[in-house]
C-alpha cells in the first residue's frame, strides 16, 4: 500500500484498524497493551512506512518475556540434526510474544552418565529443555528430578520413558513403522523374503515403536516377509 502522505498514527490505526489511542498507547509506551495488539500496530507501522516503526519494534522487543532453551540433540553426522537446529533457532527467532534463544548440545558420549551430565548443565543455564535420548533409569532419574525443580522438559523425536513423563515432539512412531510396512508389501513384488532392519539403539523407544509398528503391518498384511533381528547402524 502506498501513501502520497508521510504516514501519521492516524495512519497506521487504519491500516491497522485500531483506535488512535491504541497505536498511541503502544508508540509511547502509556500504558500495558496486549502483546497480539502491540505485533499488530508494529506489523502496519512497516506496511506504511511510519517513520517510527523501528522503535514500534524494539520496546515490543524490549517487553517481551525472555527465555532461554536448552536443545540437546545427537551429535552425528547425519544432516538431519544440523537442519532440525536450524529449524528451532528461526522457529524461535520469529516467535511473536517472547525473546527466545536457544542453547544447543550435542551427545557424543552416548553412556547414561554422560548424558546426565550434560542435562543438568543445561538445566542449570537455560529456562526449559528439549532433549532427543533413549530411555535409561539414570536419564529418566535425572528429568524427574529437574522437572520437579520446576525446568520443563519436552521429549524429542523419541518418547525418552516409558510412560511418557515427558510432553513429546516428533511423529507418530508405532504409525510410521507400519508405513515402512506398507511401502515394503507393495515394492517386494513376490511379498516373500527375509526384511533388514538398522537402528539407532536399541534403547531408543522410538526405534521400538517403529519396529513394532512394522511387524504389526507386515504380519497382517504381507505375512511372507519376515522381519530381521535389528542391528545398531
Amino acid at each position: 500500500m502506498h501513501y502520497n502522505k508521510r504516514p501519521t498514527i492516524a495512519t497506521v490505526a487504519a491500516h491497522a484498524g485500531l483506535s488512535v489511542a491504541t497505536v498511541d498507547r503502544v508508540l509511547n509506551a502509556r500504558a500495558p497493551v496486549n502483546p497480539g495488539t502491540a505485533e499488530q500496530v508494529f506489523q502496519a507501522a512497516e506496511a506504511v512506512g511510519y517513520f517510527a516503526a523501528r522503535l514500534i519494534g524494539q520496546r515490543i522487543r524490549e517487553r517481551r518475556p525472555t527465555y532461554r532453551f536448552g536443545v540437546l540433540l545427537l551429535g552425528t553426522a547425519q544432516a538431519f540434526y544440523a537442519q532440525l537446529a536450524h529449524a528451532i533457532s528461526e522457529a524461535a527467532q520469529h516467535h511473536a510474544t517472547a525473546n527466545l534463544s536457544c542453547q544447543f548440545d550435542y551427545i557424543n558420549d552416548r553412556t547414561p552418565s554422560a548424558i546426565v551430565a550434560q542435562i543438568e548443565q543445561l538445566a542449570v543455564q537455560c529456562d526449559a529443555l528439549a532433549v532427543v535420548s533413549f530411555a535409561h533409569p539414570l536419564i529418566n532419574a535425572c528429568l524427574a528430578q529437574i522437572r520437579t525443580a520446576g525446568v520443563p522438559v519436552v521429549a524429542l523425536l523419541s518418547d525418552i520413558h516409558e510412560h511418557a513423563a515427558e510432553p513429546y515432539v516428533g511423529q507418530d512412531n508405532h504409525v510410521v513403522g507400519r508405513t515402512m510396512g506398507w511401502l515394503l508389501a507393495r515394492t517386494c513384488g513376490a511379498r516373500k523374503g527375509s526384511v533388514g532392519i538398522l537402528l539407532g539403539g536399541h534403547r531408543f523407544l522410538g526405534h521400538q515403536a517403529r519396529v513394532e509398528g512394522l511387524h504389526s503391518y507386515l504380519a497382517e498384511h504381507a505375512p511372507g516377509l519376515k522381519p530381521l533381528e535389528p542391528l545398531i547402524n
